[in-house]
């Protein structure tokens, strides 16, 4: 079984279109809100072309000239709150909120131990204290 509860369009089709393209019968549980079809942050059409794929965890990063102080884990509409928190408070003050890197877990069982493992390791690089 699998439950998932994606953030974007584009990871729900991804979804979708997984399930339907399996060989196999496996249950597929998805939270997800019909408010977030329709929600501003739209998925380019790139991200549903073929080549692009559903990613059990997205690492929105940071950029490379900042030194992350936190690492944020969050899933489904809690990253588009997060970030439009985020745009808000960098319009009183241009670089808030720039050291905290943000990761969105898409898929919540199975747990992606792996994925996870990988994007702590990436940070802890960048600073000890992560």
């Amino acid at each position: 079984m699998q439950v998932t509860y994606p953030s974007t369009p584009a990871s729900y089709f991804h979804l979708l279109r997984r399930q339907a393209l399996r060989d196999f019968a496996k249950p597929l549980i998805i939270f997800f809100s019909k408010a977030r079809l329709r929600a501003p942050n739209l998925s380019r059409l790139s991200e549903l072309s073929i080549g692009s794929m559903f990613h059990p965890v997205l690492d929105h990063g940071i950029r490379e000239d900042v030194t992350p102080r936190k690492v944020l884990f969050c899933s489904g509409q809690i990253e588009s709150i997060i970030n439009d928190a985020r745009r808000a408070a960098q319009k009183n003050t241009p670089n808030a909120h720039e050291d905290i890197a943000l990761v969105t877990v898409e898929q919540l069982a199975p747990f992606p131990w792996e994925q996870i493992a990988d994007v702590m390791e990436k940070y802890m690089k960048m600073n000890k204290e992560v």
